[in-house]
């Protein structure tokens, strides 16, 4: 007579020292399981370190799960029915599947189920609910812990790149760490400045600065980088990753603001308990470029790699309004560059002579007299802007707290949100407006006598960005005259903030 054929399934899940004796106590039991019934083990099947109630992969698990569908076991032999079916998913998956294959499920501790009879499976489905109901109720108390954690100002998992953690548990305080912190600090500036994503990433990378993810895992425990490790997580590289920079200077805890729940409409932002590395008024000014529509979406060069000052948007045609490319002129000996219509070619001009133009009249205004105070004019408009965004969105919250406690009623704090709402909208509505996309400090060195130095000094993306800032387009119109010469009354430039 055959021998009745089972597979062993171990699981634990938090394994703190990574010597896996809780799996190996649980595996020992079950081959004393398997040895007093008289049954051939023909695998056994291993989860240390993995949760049931997360979307991880859990290997083990899906290994019964491929012999039990192949027809080559009669019983998987569990320490408790909790290691296997923790989910209501799980607990629905194993009734139908296990049934349908004559399957049985025998724990060391605890009942063993029948799922091959209909009085089995329901013993099974409701014994199991209340496994189930313990790893939510474990959960809620986490997410609970967090919750508080957020509202307290505590950061939560990994210390962010930018501080240092010192301390432990809830006394642990995040403190700046002042050479990562200058790089963030850097990396804010020129893209400010008008630098590119990619500018910069090639940047970190040529001269050797380590990755934000590097230096966080070099700062873990051995212990902790074995725990992760082992649940298949790698060494981050020490080359910047694409995207690393523009999640780096976008994240909301340089200006030491801690966003709870983010999934949920944006989160909840509360203020941190560390020290922000980054001025508010520049962290708006990136979020509001790097998210700008026309750059999301653009398929195009991007604006620091743009070789040329007008075309992409700065310059348009005074005919048709399109955008503007740079072309050779035909039939030119010295092929000569110029600006001309995109879309229709309905004019051209002689770029370096347009650039030329363009310049003395920007550096122009911006040797005047009150130049400084017109761009410090809308930097002041921005932090007023934001503070009132601030200011509402903490009434928004000490409002929902107050509820919570009990002190107002679900009604008032309706009343409340419905009041405040539509003015958080405007105000950030106006922040924005008065937002510019670049650093200030950029703009206040081109205000004076040494503009026109510093701009001779500048790449072009940078002075494309200026353009930008100070809400510059420049209109190219059809030639009046024939034969050689440059017009200057054909070109126009619109100040679009006001000059």
């Amino acid at each position: 007579m055959e021998k009745e054929r089972a597979v062993l399934y171990a699981r634990i899940s938090l394994d703190r020292t990574g010597e896996e004796v809780g799996v190996a106590r649980q595996l020992r039991d079950l081959r004393e399981l398997a040895d007093a019934r008289g049954w051939e083990v023909i695998a056994e099947a291993v989860d240390n370190d993995i949760s049931a109630t997360k979307e991880v992969k859990r290997p083990g698990y899906e290994q019964v799960w491929t012999l039990v569908r192949s027809g080559k076991v009669d019983h998987v032999c569990v320490w408790q029915t909790s290691r296997f079916m923790r989910s209501r998913g799980d607990r629905a998956r194993v009734i139908s599947t296990f049934g349908a294959h004559n399957v049985d499920i025998v724990a060391v501790k605890g009942p063993s189920l029948d799922l091959r009879s209909a009085y089995g499976r329901g013993m099974a489905d409701m014994m199991t609910a209340f496994d189930t109901m313990e790893g939510e109720v474990k959960s809620e108390r986490v997410s609970a812990a967090i919750g508080d954690l957020a509202r307290r100002g505590k950061s939560w998992g990994i210390c962010p790149y930018g501080w240092d953690r010192v301390g432990k548990g809830v006394h642990a305080k995040q403190i700046e760490n002042r050479h990562e912190a200058d790089v963030v600090r850097e990396l804010v500036d020129r893209l400010l400045a008008g630098e590119s994503l990619n500018e910069l990433h090639r940047d970190m990378n040529t001269r050797g600065e380590p990755s934000p993810g590097y230096i966080q895992w070099m700062k873990l425990s051995a212990e902790d980088r074995e725990r992760r490790e082992r649940k298949g997580r790698k060494q981050p590289p020490r080359e910047w990753p694409k995207a690393t920079i523009r999640a780096l200077v976008l994240r909301d805890a340089n200006i030491g603001v801690r966003r709870y729940r983010k999934r949920d409409n944006g989160g909840t932002e509360m203020p941190g308990e560390w020290q922000p590395i980054v001025d508010r008024i520049k962290h708006d000014r990136v979020v509001a470029l790097l998210n700008a529509p026309d750059r999301r979406c653009h398929t195009g060069p991007r604006p620091g790699a743009r070789k040329h000052l007008l075309t992409n948007g700065v310059g348009c045609c005074g005919v048709c309004r399109g955008p503007l490319r740079v072309a050779r002129r035909r039939g030119s000996l010295d092929q000569t560059l110029i600006y001309t219509c995109e879309q229709r070619g309905c004019t051209g001009r002689n770029q370096a002579r347009v650039d030329d133009l363009v310049t003395r009249v920007v550096l122009g205004r911006l040797a005047q007299p009150d130049a400084l105070d017109w761009l410090l004019g809308d930097d002041e408009q921005a932090r007023k802007a934001s503070d009132r965004c601030e200011e509402l969105q903490l009434r928004l919250d000490e409002a929902a707290d107050s509820q919570a406690d009990g002190k107002i009623t679900i009604r008032q704090l309706e009343r409340i949100t419905a009041r405040l709402t539509p003015e958080l909208e405007a105000a950030q509505q106006e922040r924005d407006a008065a937002v510019r996309s670049m650093d200030m400090h950029t703009l206040r060195d081109l205000a004076g006598p040494e503009a026109e130095s510093r701009w001779g000094g500048m790449p072009v993306s940078v002075r494309r960005a200026v353009l930008e800032a100070l809400g510059i387009e420049v209109v190219v119109l059809p030639r009046t005259k024939h034969g050689p010469g440059f017009e200057p009354e054909s070109v126009h430039i619109e100040w679009k903030t006001g000059s």
